[in-house]
């Protein structure tokens, strides 16, 4: 998948040598921080330890994959064509209760 493998191309050589042990960059972070790593909102370090992590976690590695298919999906189910407006009512009924 293209996305991901552009962002894992900001993986720079891994220092955990095999399985990552660093207490900084577990399942936990990654999870924590999924959403701004797939964004491009974080800075280049925080990436880069948390990509260290997935190169090495089978789970995270699929899991930032996942996000990035999920996105996939959502951006073109949802910008093709606009809401009815029946829904943009509903919502906005919704909203401003």
């Amino acid at each position: 998948m293209k996305e991901f493998d552009e962002l894992m191309s900001k993986l720079e050589a891994c220092t955990c040598h095999g399985e990552c042990t660093c207490a900084q960059c577990g399942c936990e972070e990654v999870l924590d921080h999924l959403f701004e790593l797939v964004d491009d909102e974080i800075s280049d370090d925080d990436a880069r330890r948390l990509l260290r992590h997935g190169a090495t976690c089978r789970a995270c590695a699929a899991r930032i994959e996942e996000e990035i298919v999920v996105r996939k999906v959502i951006r073109r189910g949802c910008c093709s064509q606009e809401a009815p407006e029946s829904l943009r009512t509903k919502i906005t009924h919704i909203v401003g209760e």
